[in-house]
């Protein structure tokens, strides 16, 4: 009840039914951003989170959580679990009724019933089909994958392929959710940094984690603007201040039954005193009982001082919980005695609050049960095969995708080629590695010193990264060229003024191209446009200008012929980033490190970029409603 109470309170202060004042004086109606809800133990804030979404009220944690305990990264573990080991049964099942994938009992039921097994390298019996195949030939290709991609990778291709992150976001407190599967990423960019670490030894870490319950930070911005009632523990408050304060499960009680106790005298501690078995059925020291009256008089003034700093935390409501567990009498009833007498003496500065339930239902008024019948099931599965029809289709496409005319509607493709540039005479992983470590390079270097600058370090790491390590030189030399170009030299002016950016990340929604046009999925909206620019900088007449380097091998032509098939990319990058930030794109520049290397300019403008823009917005529209119609 007590727990029903406060997150009542809080939606009320939700709803502007208490006036605060802003830090400039100004009286106002309160929002969710000025209440903190304080306790003593952060158990007891997990117990508040279903009263609190029952009410709707949005809430954030402040400090550290056991994050790895989270149901999110449960259900994830047991996914990379299934997929590394096919044989283990129980954590496929689990995979299989995980948010990922969301089969039902029913499901596996008929499954197992048709002869399939929940081993994803068995064969399919004949005529089994259904949401359990599908899931278990998913698990399958991501097996496949598991045994030469990078774990970093893997993980991330998972999320991305099961829409883990839409799937959090339409749950209660998806934000934080959502980030907790951020997380995971970039703990394994850390933890499996090297390559020894396999998908198990990952999975294994995730798991000792959460058996030793590991707290990590998981708190939003403390700022008033961000939206939300925050709970936090009494000691996480120290220094803070809020106009509403709410201080609660203060009369749960704590256990004053430990085995050993201090015995304490006047200089301090004097000995130990200890107790064997159930209290007045088992052994116990002479001094046992006295140790603990002791103890009990320290936690009330422990529990006193705390009541001090949760009090003195409000601005200008402090409401206080005085509801008891009925147990014993602990430190936090003594002091909830004192709040009860001070609040009768001082009638005046006190207000109860009354309780409103979140709901009110009639007695007899429960709907009575009806079975299913065949219909709704024939309904049900028309509706759900039309969901998946719509969720499977292509949502988005890549400026890289525009080169080579298809969507990038799979994750796993689309990371496993972006710069994918290849050499005539090589192809596959080492040519994509050696480009990809030209950019690392050029990613961690310092843009704003001069070309000749000492890269021979940030080669060789970047080459035993990738796995290249006999191609360092040429890394370096690729690097160093790109470097020397007339467009990096523009570059690197604007750095030195903290306006250039590497590595940018950009999205922005394409808009229907004409009357009829429809979204892939056959919404009013039509996907997204997204990718990964190496690098944008601010020119000295504020336009911006971005810059995509090449590594590539010319045959033949110049940098005209070498820049024709990479337009549409350069356009569709120039579309995003004027989409995204309302700022115009003046121009954008691809460099060759390979010309550049051999004495030319290597570098190509493009010419028309304004009409580059349109025509790769139509074209990624294009690709994504042939996507859509091929599903």
């Amino acid at each position: 009840i007590e727990f029903e109470h406060v997150a009542g309170v809080a939606a009320e202060v939700c709803d502007g039914k208490l006036r605060v004042r802003d830090s400039d004086g100004h009286i106002r109606p309160s929002r969710a951003s000025d209440m903190a809800v304080l306790f003593r133990r952060r158990t007891d804030i997990e117990a508040l989170e279903d009263a609190l979404n029952r009410r709707n009220v949005p809430y954030t944690f402040e400090g550290q959580g056991p994050v790895f305990a989270s149901q999110e990264l449960r259900d994830l573990r047991n996914c990379l679990n299934a997929v590394d080991d096919p044989a283990d049964e129980v954590a496929v099942v689990a995979a299989l009724r995980s948010p990922a994938f969301s089969c039902s009992d029913p499901d596996l039921w008929r499954w197992r019933q048709s002869g399939g097994k929940f081993d994803y390298l068995s064969d399919t019996p004949s005529g089994a089909d259904g949401p359990v195949k599908d899931a278990l030939h998913t698990l399958e290709k991501f097996h496949r994958e598991s045994r030469g991609a990078p774990v970093t990778r893997l993980v991330e291709n998972f999320i991305r392929d099961r829409r883990l992150r839409e799937k959090a976001l339409f749950l209660h407190h998806g934000e934080v959710r959502a980030r907790r599967l951020d997380l995971v990423v970039d703990l394994a960019a850390s933890v499996a940094a090297d390559p020894l670490v396999s998908l198990r030894h990952f999975v294994a870490w995730l798991e000792r984690q959460a058996q030793d319950n590991t707290q990590l930070p998981e708190s939003v911005s403390q700022s008033a603007s961000s939206g939300a009632v925050r709970l936090m523990t009494i000691h996480q408050s120290k220094g803070l201040e809020f106009p509403v304060v709410l201080m609660a499960s203060l009369g749960a009680s704590q256990s004053t039954g430990a085995l050993v106790r201090v015995r304490r005298g006047a200089r301090g501690p004097e000995g130990l005193e200890a107790r064997l078995g159930s209290a007045g059925l088992g052994l116990e020291t002479p001094g046992y009982v006295a140790a603990i009256e002791s103890d009990r008089a320290g936690d009330e003034l422990e529990a006193a001082r705390l009541m001090y700093v949760a009090a003195t935390r409000a601005r200008d409501h402090l409401i206080v919980s005085l509801y008891r567990s009925g147990k014993g009498k602990s430190a936090q009833h003594g002091t909830q005695a004192k709040i009860e007498q001070f609040a009768r003496e001082q009638a005046e500065l006190w207000d109860e609050v009354p309780f409103t339930p979140a709901a009110t239902f009639e007695a007899g008024k429960e709907a009575a049960y009806r079975p299913d019948s065949h219909e709704d099931r024939e309904k049900w599965r028309q509706e759900r095969t039309e969901a998946v029809r719509r969720a499977a289709a292509p949502t988005y496409t890549t400026p890289s995708a525009l080169k080579s005319g298809r969507a990038d509607n799979a994750p796993l493709a689309k990371i496993e080629s972006s710069d994918s540039e290849s050499e005539p005479g090589r192809s596959g992983r080492g040519a994509r590695e050696k480009g990809r470590a030209v950019h690392a390079v050029l990613q961690r270097c310092d843009l704003s010193a001069e070309a000749q600058q000492d890269l021979a370090p940030l080669a060789e790491k970047a080459a035993d990264e990738h796995g290249v390590m006999a191609e360092k030189d040429d890394i370096e030399q690729l690097a160093r060229a790109v470097l020397g170009s007339e467009v990096m030299q523009r570059a690197r002016v604007a750095d030195r003024a903290g306006r250039a950016w590497r590595e940018v990340w950009v999205a922005a929604p394409l808009a229907p191209f004409d009357e009829d046009a429809r979204g892939a999925n056959g919404d009013e909206h039509s996907g997204d446009l997204e990718g990964q620019i190496d690098l944008i900088f601010e020119d000295s007449d504020g336009g911006l200008v971005i810059v995509d380097y090449k590594t590539d091998t010319i045959a033949g032509g110049g940098e005209s012929a070498a820049a024709e098939p990479y337009l549409p990319q350069l356009g569709a990058y120039a579309w995003a980033v004027e989409q995204s930030t309302g700022r115009t794109v003046k121009e954008a520049w691809l460099v060759f490190a390979r010309l550049a290397g051999s004495g030319t300019s290597g570098q190509f403008a493009v010419p028309d970029l304004r009409a580059e823009m349109e025509r790769s917005r139509r074209l990624a529209l294009e690709q994504l409603t042939m996507a859509a119609s091929a599903e």
